[in-house]
């Protein structure tokens, strides 16, 4: 008969529901202190409302904010401009348009060389207005601002949907994107290829908000904003540094999905971004990073789906600089995951972590690390209890460990028909059935339930001490010791 252990006695935290614009209306303070905020490529000066890789954290229902609040390019154009009335003409710089044929529908087989800096491809832009690039060829250099609208490479605006089938969009320079979708849109990518340059940077010129936020770069390759949509198949996004797949400004929501993709980053940033109100989903897809997957800030979510994961720093990461109430969400299915450093990283934010199939692997030997968020405008308790981190693998094969030393939140492990080899530290550890843990390293954990004896294990001169609501010592089957301690 199994020799079971009498660990805590306790239901699974529930979340409380999360609005952040009624809060606001009740009068809480929601936004971070901008003063203290850098912003990669970016001179950012207080009250600005400069584009960054975490832009505001924002949840649904949000009004829309007024201004030019994705801080475009003044002199930004298109070659082609499409808009409710067709082609225009008047603000379209026909002469970048080397090749091809456009109408009001459509475009087929276009050439757009533009190197001005300021003048984009193809820009639509209209409630209703419904437009589709085919085989297009766009090559844009030269530095720009901001955050999509007409400098970008193609990009759908104010109500529009865009739908690009076999393109090639090759971008350069700063605060260039080769596409985007913003202020209501929809964007469509099949079978294309998009890659971002950025300018040249390098680590020895970082910005405050590199350094706070581990990329560098000062482009994002594409970029969806302000309750739009965007959908990519079967293309390649690639991006030197900052971001192949980027959010910011939600306003309300904004949604990315990626089917059969190769998302990539070559010299620094991330594959994907969610920022708060933003959903990302990525299916099937290869994913090559030079730094992270994803990162996910504030209440915002990633899903990736049958992935293969391959970073050069965390596999993903959670950095909040909004509310403490807020819980980020990632979700990995039947994915394999290897790393350099942390599998995941938590920086002082709530989250809800599931893991289903998926292997997990680091060359640090970290699986999960939760810590405090050195961003000096990380979301701070004031000592409030938070829902903390809440961790659920389900037939999961997991190499590394799980580190816990965030002073104002807890990390719950739970395990099902899923094994973990690493240490464990401040853990609070639910061993349900068929989970497994043999420990590399003395740990400390609470135990949850009624785990048997024989889920641990440990070999010779590591230690496992458990908190539980029995005392007693047993030998495990490795020659290692679990110590019970009330």
């Amino acid at each position: 008969m199994e020799q079971l252990i009498q660990g805590l006695q306790k239901a699974r935290a529930q979340r409380e529901p999360f609005d952040m614009f009624q809060k606001m209306a009740m009068g809480e303070d929601t936004s971070p202190d901008m003063s203290k905020l850098g912003f990669a490529g970016e001179e950012h000066k207080p009250g600005e409302m400069p584009p960054g890789p975490g832009g505001m954290p924002t949840g649904g229902g949000a009004p829309p904010m007024p201004g030019n609040i994705f801080g475009s390019d003044p002199e930004a154009g298109a070659a082609i401009v499409i808009d409710a009335g067709g082609v225009n003409a008047e603000e379209s710089r026909a002469s970048c348009v080397k090749d091809g044929a456009y109408d009001a529908e459509g475009a087929r087989d276009l050439c757009i060389v533009a190197t001005d800096g300021h003048t984009g491809g193809v820009y639509v832009s209209g409630e209703g207005v419904s437009y589709t690039l085919e085989n297009a060829v766009i090559r844009l250099s030269g530095n720009s601002a901001g955050l999509g609208g007409k400098a970008s490479g193609a990009a759908a605006d104010n109500g529009a949907k865009l739908t690009l089938r076999g393109c090639d969009i090759e971008v350069s320079g700063k605060a260039r994107s080769t596409t985007s979708s913003t202020n209501g849109s929809e964007l469509l990518v099949y079978d294309s290829r998009l890659v971002c340059h950025g300018a040249p940077f390098s680590e020895d010129a970082a910005t405050p908000s590199g350094r706070v936020r581990d990329i560098q770069g000062n482009a994002r390759c594409h970029i969806t904003m302000g309750n739009s949509k965007s959908w990519f198949f079967h293309s390649q996004v690639i991006s030197d540094g900052w971001a192949a797949l980027s959010t910011d400004i939600a306003q309300g929501y904004v949604s990315v999905e990626a089917n059969d993709c190769l998302l990539q980053t070559t010299h620094s940033g991330y594959a994907a971004y969610a920022d708060g109100g933003c959903e990302v989903v990525i299916n099937n897809s290869q994913i090559r990073s030079a730094c992270m997957a994803g990162v996910i800030a504030g209440e915002a979510g990633i899903v990736y789906r049958g992935c293969e994961i391959t970073c050069n720093t965390f596999g993903n990461k959670f950095h909040c600089i909004g509310m403490p109430q807020e819980v980020g969400r990632l979700t990995l299915e039947d994915c394999t995951c290897h790393t350099a450093q942390q599998g995941i990283v938590v920086y002082s934010h709530n989250a809800e972590i599931a893991m289903k199939g998926t292997r997990m692997t680091s060359d640090s030997g970290v699986a999960l690390e939760v810590l405090n968020n050195p961003d000096p405008n990380a979301a701070k308790t004031g000592g409030k209890q938070v829902y903390g981190v809440h961790v659920t693998l389900e037939d999961c094969r997991i190499e590394g460990s799980f580190l816990h030393s965030d002073t104002d939140r807890t990390t719950s492990l739970y395990l099902t028909s899923s094994s973990v080899r690493g240490q464990m530290v401040n853990i609070e550890l639910w061993m349900q059935d068929g989970g497994t843990w043999y420990a590399t390293a003395d740990s400390s954990v609470t135990l949850v339930g009624a785990p048997a004896v024989s889920q641990f294990d440990a070999p010779a001169g590591v230690t496992i001490t458990a908190k539980a609501t029995q005392s007693g010592s047993f030998d495990l089957a490795s020659g290692g010791k679990l110590i019970l301690r009330t």
